[in-house]
Formats: C-alpha cells, sequence, structure tokens
C-alpha cells in the first residue's frame, strides 16, 4: 500500500495513457502536474486521502476519459475544465465532501455515460440533455440542501422516486421530457418549499452564474443568472406518467409553475387544484383527463406574479418509447386555452372567461 504524496517525476511520463492509484493511503492535495500527462486516458484515484479543490487542469487531458476520485476528502466545487470535457465518458466523484454548483455542460459532454457525484452542500444541480439512462440517481436523497434539480432532456425510466418529497429546500424540478412511468408520487405534494408561501424567495443572493433551461427540441430557453431567479416549478412535461393527479396538490401555496402535460393521466381533474393560489402556469394538456372542467379553476385568487419570462410556447417534436412515438408540443401563454380528451380532443377558447391576463396559463386536455 502507497502512502504519502506521489512522486514529482510521476508527472514527466507524459506518454502515460491509463494511471491508476486507488485504494492506498496517498495523501495531500491533487497536484496540478496532471495536466502534464496530456495523452491520459483513465486516471482513477479513488479510495485515498486527498484532500483539497480538485484542481481546474483539465483543459490540458483533452483525451482522458475515465476519472474517478471517488472516497477521498476532497472539497470546493467542479473545476469548469472538468465540466466541459469534452472527452469524458465516466466520472465518479461520490463519497467527498463537495460544494457548489453543479452545471454540467453536456452539449460538450456528449460521450459522458456514467456519472456518480458526491456534493454535499450543493444547491444546483443541472445535468439535463446529457444522454443519461436508467432510473433517477439515488444519491439525489443525500442532497438534502438542493434547491434547484434539472434532469430534463434524457432518457430516465422508471417511477420518480419519493425520496424527492424529502427535498424540503427543493423549490424547482425539472424532470420533463424523459420516459418516467408510474404514477406521481404522493411525496411530491410534501415539498416544503413550496408548500409555504414564508418560503417565497427567501435565498441569498448567489455569485453570478449563466443556467440555461432547455425548453423544445431546438436548444431554445431561458437564462437565469442567479438561483433566486429560479420560479417555483414542478416540470415533468412529456413522459410516460400515468394515474390520477393528486389532490395534494392544493397544499402547494408557493407553486407558481404546474406542468403535467404530455403524459397518461387519467380521472377527474381535482377541485383542490384552485388551493395553489399563487399558480401561473397549470398545464395539463395531452393527458387522458375525463370529466368536466372545475369551475374553481376560474376562481381569481389564482393568479400570476412578475417574473422572469418562462416560455415553452415554441412548438416541437419529442421522440418517446424508443422512437415509436411522436408528439407534438404546443403551449400558448396568452390568456387561456383549454381542451379536454372525452373521446375526441375538444379545444375551447376561453381567454375572456378568466380574468387573469396573459400572465396565467391554463392548458387541459
Amino acid at each position: 500500500m502507497i502512502s504519502g504524496s506521489i512522486p514529482v517525476d510521476l508527472f514527466k511520463l507524459s506518454n502515460l495513457k491509463k494511471l491508476y492509484l486507488q485504494d492506498n493511503q496517498l495523501s495531500g492535495t491533487m497536484s496540478k502536474m496532471f495536466s502534464n500527462l496530456s495523452n491520459l486516458l483513465e486516471l482513477d484515484i479513488s479510495d485515498n486521502l486527498f484532500q483539497g479543490k480538485i484542481p481546474d487542469m483539465f483543459g490540458s487531458l483533452q483525451k482522458l476519459k475515465t476519472f474517478s476520485a471517488k472516497s477521498n476528502n476532497l472539497t470546493g466545487p467542479l473545476p469548469s475544465s472538468l465540466a466541459n470535457l469534452a472527452s469524458l465518458r465516466i466520472l465518479l466523484l461520490n463519497n467527498n465532501s463537495l460544494s457548489g454548483q453543479i452545471n454540467l455542460n453536456c452539449s460538450a459532454m456528449a460521450q459522458l455515460t456514467s456519472l456518480n457525484l458526491g456534493f454535499q452542500n450543493v444547491e444546483l444541480l443541472v445535468i439535463a440533455n446529457c444522454a443519461l439512462s436508467g432510473a433517477v440517481p439515488p444519491w439525489i436523497a443525500d442532497l438534502t440542501k438542493l434547491k434547484v434539480l434539472d434532469l430534463s432532456w434524457n432518457h430516465l425510466t422508471g417511477s420518480i422516486p419519493a425520496h424527492i418529497g424529502g427535498l424540503d429546500s427543493l423549490v424547482y424540478l425539472d424532470l420533463s421530457n424523459n420516459l418516467l412511468s408510474g404514477g406521481l408520487p404522493s411525496s411530491l405534494t410534501k415539498l416544503k418549499s413550496l408548500i409555504s408561501e414564508n418560503n417565497a424567495q427567501q435565498w441569498a443572493e448567489a455569485d453570478y452564474f449563466p443556467v440555461h433551461t432547455k425548453s423544445n427540441i431546438s436548444g431554445k430557453g431561458v437564462q437565469y443568472n442567479h438561483i433566486n431567479q429560479f420560479p417555483p416549478s414542478l416540470i415533468l412535461h412529456n413522459n410516460l406518467l400515468t394515474g390520477r393527479i393528486l389532490p395534494g396538490f392544493e397544499n402547494m401555496k408557493n407553486l407558481h409553475d404546474l406542468d403535467l402535460g404530455n403524459n397518461q393521466l387519467s380521472g377527474a381533474i381535482p377541485d383542490e387544484l384552485s388551493g395553489m393560489s399563487n399558480l401561473e402556469v397549470l398545464d395539463l394538456s395531452h393527458n387522458d383527463l375525463s370529466g368536466g372542467i372545475p369551475t374553481s379553476l376560474g376562481n381569481p385568487n389564482l393568479h400570476g406574479f412578475p417574473c422572469n419570462p418562462y416560455n415553452r410556447s415554441t412548438p416541437s417534436e419529442f421522440v418517446t418509447q424508443q422512437g415509436k412515438k411522436d408528439r407534438l408540443i404546443s403551449d400558448i401563454t396568452a390568456g387561456a386555452i383549454i381542451g379536454m380528451s372525452v373521446g375526441v380532443s375538444i379545444g375551447i377558447a376561453i381567454g375572456a372567461l378568466i380574468p387573469l391576463g396573459d400572465r396565467f396559463s391554463t392548458r387541459l386536455s
């Protein structure tokens, strides 16, 4: 078993392609001299005693395919050069004390297939449009300070895990455009930061960072520069979700955007939805709902508020069920357009029925 620091002479091996140092007692900080190993394909320093921040050195490691540093004492944020490393396929950083925002540039990291992170104090996690497959990662349950979670535009399968409802600080959840199935877990209606209006926008001012949300297949979306600019939202659009809409949503007084469109939800629309007194956008379109539209949805207590433009209005096609099913996503946010799917799809324009101006949108079908 090797102990101490890594010998400096090791970093002179410029033709080295694979370096395995796992399961030792190596200590100290990660050396920036790893950047000298420009031909490196695989680097594994897991299960050691390394501490401190991961150096921003990966710009020189353009061939690196695997990086594992799990089970050390690493701290601090994910370096920018690592979050933009195009060649990377496997990234394992779990069982550390990493913190800060996680904003992987998945448009650049097109080769990424395996990901396990170990951030304990992270408030923002964006891994959208990354071709991730499998279930929603179970380690997300450990991110108890998480406020923004965006896993949209991937190929995630299985059900929405109940443990997401235990993330007490979560205000913005986007799992849209995946292949998630099953019913809506009741725990979603118990997200504390979306239940109490007292929690609305009471976030410390964060450092400037640009984060783009992808709202349609062309990539057009919204840029948020601070974590406190994200509107309180549950966005589960375009999955394979079944079952009934949860009446418990009425408790979410701080929720501004509830998007359940383009799923396979059935049953009646609960009257209780009118209890979401700060609701700005309600999208239940393209489901298998039945019955009438609750008169309570015309309640003048439903209102919007001025916030960042959150526009998913550009029509787009998204292929689900392994390419066998095409769906046309079309959102209209001026006034209210309601359609009920009872045998056939009927669209009823009632823009004047709900006196909410153009800041509140209801979409049902």
